[in-house]
């Protein structure tokens, strides 16, 4: 059984491993979504459909463009989003675990209470 200072203690962890979990969970979505916008954006500016779209436009246009995809590409590569992404996903996970846990434990804490 567990004293009230413990009770206190499970049930903080218990909150703040949920809030830790949800945390990372929101930050791998972001970067997933960041990586997704990046990709897309080079895949179709370094396409031939973009190509004859921005052909007819004045010249500088296809050269902003070519440099904004150049930067987009190089600042997915800079900070790694692909590990990003994965690192999250897996705070994500173990945070998770470890609230599971913590709800184990104050279950457990309850209903052994209950039939004492």
């Amino acid at each position: 059984m567990l004293t009230e200072e413990q009770i206190v203690d499970v049930w903080e962890g218990r909150i703040s491993a949920e809030v830790r979990s949800l945390y990372f969970g929101d930050l791998a979505s972001l970067y997933t979504t960041q990586k997704q916008w990046i990709t897309g954006a080079s895949f179709f500016l370094s396409s031939g459909a973009a190509a004859l779209l921005i052909a007819k436009l004045p010249v500088w246009i296809p050269i902003a463009l070519s440099v904004i995809v150049a930067l987009m590409t190089a600042y997915a590569v800079a900070v790694n989003l692909d590990s990003k992404i994965r690192t999250m996903a897996k705070l994500h996970f173990a945070w998770s675990q470890i609230g599971n846990d913590y709800k184990r434990l104050w279950n457990h804490t309850y209903a052994d209470e209950a039939e004492a």
